[in-house]
């Protein structure tokens, strides 16, 4: 599995190499490119709101449900934000097939979360 920010390229090149590689768009940079698509008034009241339902569905099924209703709440203020969701789709959606510890690897945390913190225990 290759979990990548979406740089064009990278997955094909993989690919080449690897031909079984699942590509795994990582939901740190799709939730970051979103946020300059919003106001500040908006990031203090939702922070990752309704994007937060979508990757942390338990199916892709799931995971589209939330879209549309994502999709139906932002896309006449914001479209450009269900652009960039839309056109990340098909690779932001493998990670929903695999069990949930697995894809705590590629969920936004906070840093006392964090596999990589030694400080705090992981709950």
């Amino acid at each position: 599995m290759l979990v990548c920010d979406g740089l064009k390229g990278r997955p094909e090149a993989v690919q080449t190499v690897w031909t079984r590689t699942i590509v795994q768009t990582c939901t740190v940079p799709l939730l970051r490119n979103s946020f300059p698509l919003r106001g500040a008034s908006v990031l203090g009241q939702d922070r990752q709101g309704a994007q937060a339902d979508i990757y942390t569905a338990p199916s892709q099924e799931a995971a589209e449900e939330r879209f549309l209703e994502f999709q139906e709440a932002w896309s006449g203020k914001y479209p450009a934000i269900i652009k960039l969701w839309s056109d990340a789709w098909v690779e932001f959606v493998p990670f929903l097939g695999f069990d949930v510890e697995i894809r705590k690897a590629d969920s936004p945390r906070p840093p006392t979360e964090h596999p990589n913190n030694q400080d705090q225990p992981l709950t």
